[in-house]
């Protein structure tokens, strides 16, 4: 007699393995967060920081689970009796990722919006750029409301999807229980993302009231508008969208405390959402990596028992040469791609000390179209079919998946460093507008900033320090150049690329940590002192040196004059005093043009360098 049991969600057979049962353990915490969260209207920002983290954490456990022996023997050997189930997965774990890169995306640019808001709210009453600045966040805010219904509608689809999935019945108990186990991770991180934009879209998504809250309110009619008013603000972007809306731009105590607030909250987001973005990466490729060695071998048996018979037939012995096009280096994609490489080859050669923001920028935007090329040639029948008929000879394919999963941590942590300096470069602008002759509150800020770039060039050492390690990679042996005439042109391509990748890398590096003028009078600043009593001018080597040179010899100038201002008051020192501001405004919006330049270069680079890999992971699986 059959009888119908409820299916438990969680049912691992390796009790005892740490891996599964911290699996399980980081499962159950997310869903009493759910269970908790499904109780209010809308979860704050420290909750959902909380529940991000512990994303982060069972994603962990995931790849644990992937890692172990066991799983990637069921996976490998079940492979193709569980295509679909593994394709959905995939493509599940491609939705999360991008809606996660988006949501990651908004935060940096609320955090940008807020702080341009905190800016406005500092100055002085009846200043019509403050009504300006607000309608311009007014506005963002509305699209940011229309995309995130918009996501919020996508990841309901796939969840409606793994609803509609039938329970697996399978003999093999483990795989049946990893499979079940990856949906509900989906599950689970489609359930806080849509929390998350929910937060995001908080002034206009108010849940429909159902009947019983209804039947509540009417049996406590006196007490329910009390209530109401308590949670008519429940998150700190609505506080900041009702403090706002309120017109009275004279309470800016208030305003200005609910910007604080929300600045804070959105910082923990973003970092929280950059180290969950690296773990989505991670765990589809462990999935895709288990894929594709399952293919190798079925690939590894079928090229043996080909080359037997070839070895049998064949009277004399011939090089083994591939059905491929006759002139491999014809190919329009292939001819594409020199064409990139050569408008990049220059950057072998220059030296370091002669490249520019501006020429930098080109570099890097030219390196996101490189990757664009590289990832029409993975995609090309001709390449697929390469690399499919010598899998056993692809150990360089590991090498280079290695290698783009280095790129993409230096890119992603170049691009957090451009931002951090565009947001101590427009603090200092702020400050620089609102100063006034004599004002000495300018030496803190420049101080404040000065402090900042030597943080920064901290991480940069870091990433150079990573960045070695590819100077010298050269994937791909002289065998397997000989195999094949598409797989030799694709390894040469690859090899080009990842030099020219490393070059531009450094390039930019080296920009971003030029070293920083301190602010006290060392023998440097000496110098420019006797200079600027010589000849009451204010540029001296800028012509020599590059944008954040310029900033820095403009701010050493506004210092020097100060202190040379405190011993004499002189009409003469207080105009030089101002010019010496402009200059360095003018030199500061120069430089935040530059940085805006970067970070959109490095945005696409980054977004590249990730389908390229994607796009190699999916060729090996196939």
């Amino acid at each position: 007699m059959a009888s119908n049991y409820p299916v438990r969600s969680v049912s691992l057979p390796s009790r005892t393995h740490p891996s599964t049962i911290k699996t399980e353990e980081e499962l159950s915490k997310l869903k009493i967060w759910e269970e908790e969260e499904e109780s209010s209207r809308l979860a704050s920002a420290e909750s959902i920081c909380k529940s991000l983290s512990g994303l982060e954490d069972l994603y962990i456990c995931i790849d644990d689970l992937l890692n172990m022996a066991s799983t990637q023997q069921v996976l490998s050997q079940n492979q193709n009796q569980h295509q679909k189930c593994i394709d959905e997965l995939l493509d599940g774990s491609v939705k999360l990722l991008d809606i996660c890169g988006i949501a990651r995306d908004s935060m940096l640019q609320i955090k940008e919006r807020v702080q341009a808001l905190h800016s406005m709210a500092r100055r002085r009453k009846g200043d019509s750029s403050i009504e300006n600045t607000v309608a311009s966040y007014t506005c963002f805010r509305k699209k940011m409301n229309k995309d995130a219904k918009k996501f919020i509608a996508t990841l309901k689809q796939m969840d409606n999807k793994l609803l509609g999935v039938s329970p697996l019945v399978d003999q093999n108990h483990h795989l049946s229980a990893v499979i079940r186990v990856l949906r509900e991770v989906n599950a689970v991180t489609s359930s806080i993302f849509q929390s998350l934009l929910l937060f995001l879209s908080a002034s206009g998504s108010k849940p429909k009231q159902s009947r019983w809250s209804l039947v509540s309110k009417l049996m406590h009619k006196g007490s329910v508008s009390c209530e109401e008013k308590k949670q008519e603000i429940v998150n700190e972007l609505e506080s900041v969208d009702v403090a706002l809306r309120s017109h009275d731009m004279g309470k800016m105590q208030h305003v200005q405390t609910s910007l604080k607030e929300l600045e804070g909250s959105i910082e923990g987001l973003e970092k929280n959402l950059e180290n969950l973005f690296r773990r989505l990466i991670r765990t589809r490729a462990s999935l895709l990596n288990i894929i594709s060695q399952s293919s190798c071998k079925s690939n590894i048996i079928y090229n043996t028992m080909v080359a037997a018979f070839s070895a049998k037939s064949s009277t004399k012995q011939y090089g083994v040469r591939c059905i491929s096009l006759p002139a491999a280096s014809s190919h329009p994609v292939a001819m594409k791609i020199e064409h990139e490489l050569n408008k990049l080859k220059p950057w072998e050669i220059s030296s370091l000390s002669s490249s520019n923001g501006e020429k930098i920028c080109l570099g890097v935007a030219g390196l996101g179209e490189l990757y664009r090329c590289i990832g029409e040639f993975l995609g090309l029948p001709l390449t697929r079919e390469a690399l499919a008929q010598h899998q056993h000879e692809n150990f360089w394919v590991n090498e280079l998946l290695d290698g783009l999963l280095l790129y993409l941590d230096i890119c992603g942590s170049t691009r957090d460093v451009v931002f951090m300096i565009k947001q101590s470069v427009r603090e200092l602008q702020s400050t620089l507008r609102r100063s006034k002759v004599g004002d000495f509150t300018i030496d803190g800020s420049v101080n404040a900033y000065i402090c900042s770039r030597k943080k920064m060039n901290k991480e940069i050492t870091k990433c150079l320090a990573s960045l070695k390690q590819m100077e010298y990679n050269t994937f791909g042996s002289s065998r397997v150049l000989e195999l094949n005439d598409h797989l030799a042109l694709l390894i040469q391509l690859l090899r080009k690329v990842s030099r020219i990748t490393t070059c531009i890398f450094n390039s930019l590096l080296q920009f971003l940590s030029v070293p920083t003028l301190k602010p006290k009078s060392t023998k440097w600043l000496m110098v420019l002192k006797q200079l600027v009593h010589k000849d009451k001018s204010v540029a001296t080597f800028e012509g020599q040196a590059n944008e954040f040179e310029d900033v820095d010899i403009a701010l050493s100038n506004v210092l020097m004059m100060r202190q040379s201002s405190c011993k004499d008051d002189d009409e003469d020192e207080d105009e030089a005093d101002i010019k010496n501001i402009e200059s360095a405004q003018e030199k500061l919006e120069a430089l935040d043009g530059g940085i805006e330049g970067f970070e959109n270069a490095l945005e696409c680079l980054f977004r590249r360098l990730i389908q390229t890999r994607v796009s190699l992971l999916n060729v090996l699986s196939q």
